[in-house]
């Protein structure tokens, strides 16, 4: 990412500098609750005007509220598109110096998914599906692994498994201001899980396939579900390792990072830059504690005491500075800095 003028983001009344488009800035952790602060507008403003100066920066995984059956509504989905998974397992791996990296994750992502219908099923993964053979000058491993299912026992095993494989033929993203993965929260633990692993996959494998320069910015909104202190670790330590693909993702092509969640986990675990804490309710790092108040400021403390939706506070943790910020849903793109 280029060190020249960027298209700089400026968020709340105190207009807060976010360099956007470095690479040494460019991931953004949003830590506010859905109902206690007005993330869910910040987040929406940021992708709004960014789209509104390039209709194909803005990618956005996670549960925003948007009627997709509603044509009527002004919050309707103007038209969705289909990502074909099996046909992009069914290319090679190119011969270049990122082939082994391109290969190594292509493998996690099968291996995640096998995890996962191990999971639902309660079947041990060495039970589910054996290890399976694949030509990599020609495909990649789940089309392996989709031979090995066809040859499973029949039974109600196999006939879910070859269903699953067959979702993911037509994994469905929404243009909507901004290429949108719905996630539906009312899910159970691992059904979300599964969801949010097909659209980070699907993202990812959209990426490597461009072939002009984008820049992009990729909002994550993470389910608490996911993320909440009594959540099945097992369920935890997968959503983080989906996230830091995507992390990583940021030192390797032109993307741009906003991790939004409820609590604080993952985030420190993630090593980014900028945060931006709301007012939220966690008990991973309960901001009402004595010890934990440090973090944060007493005047920010105070507000989020009182009920304040709008205040915040900017953390960077390069630098190790902190600023205030209110009106947070203020924001504004100008042409390099403007100080």
């Amino acid at each position: 990412m280029s060190q020249e003028k960027q298209d700089m983001l400026y968020i709340g009344r105190e207009e807060q500098e976010w360099n956007w488009k470095d690479l040494y800035n460019c991931k953004l952790a949003i830590i506010g609750c859905n109902k206690l602060s007005q993330k869910q507008q910040l987040i929406g403003n940021i992708a709004n005007k960014l789209n509104e100066a390039d209709p194909k920066t803005v990618f956005k995984i996670g549960s925003f509220q948007y009627d997709t059956n509603s044509t009527n509504s002004t919050n309707s989905i103007e038209h969705q598109d289909f990502y074909n998974l099996l046909e992009f397992e069914n290319g090679p791996t190119a011969e270049s110096v990122i082939s082994a990296e391109f290969e190594s994750r292509r493998m996690d992502f099968v291996q995640i998914l096998l995890k996962l219908y191990s999971m639902l099923l309660k079947t041990p993964r060495t039970e589910l599906l054996p290890l399976a053979s694949y030509q990599k000058s020609v495909e990649g491993p789940l089309i392996g692994y989709l031979r090995a299912a066809e040859k499973m026992e029949e039974g109600e095993n196999k006939e879910w498994v070859l269903e699953q494989f067959q979702s993911l033929e037509k994994i469905r993203w929404f243009y909507d201001k901004g290429y949108t993965y719905f996630l539906d929260e009312s899910k159970p633990e691992l059904e979300l899980l599964l969801d949010l692993l097909k659209g980070v996959w699907s993202y990812w494998a959209l990426t490597s396939t461009l072939e002009n320069p984008q820049q992009m910015l990729l909002i994550l909104d993470i389910p608490k579900k996911l993320t909440a202190i009594d959540t099945d670790p097992s369920v935890k330590e997968i959503t983080k390792q989906l996230i830091s693909y995507m992390v990583r993702l940021t030192d390797e092509i032109t993307l741009s990072l906003i991790l939004s969640t409820e609590t604080m986990f993952p985030v420190p675990e993630l090593n980014l830059r900028c945060h931006l804490y709301l007012n939220y309710d966690s008990k991973d790092f309960d901001w009402r504690e004595a010890d934990n108040t440090f973090y944060f400021t007493p005047e920010i403390i105070d507000r989020w005491t009182e009920g304040s939706q709008d205040a915040g506070v900017w953390l960077d943790m390069a630098l190790g500075t902190k600023k205030e910020l209110s009106e947070i849903t203020n924001v504004n793109v100008e042409i390099g800095n403007k100080y």
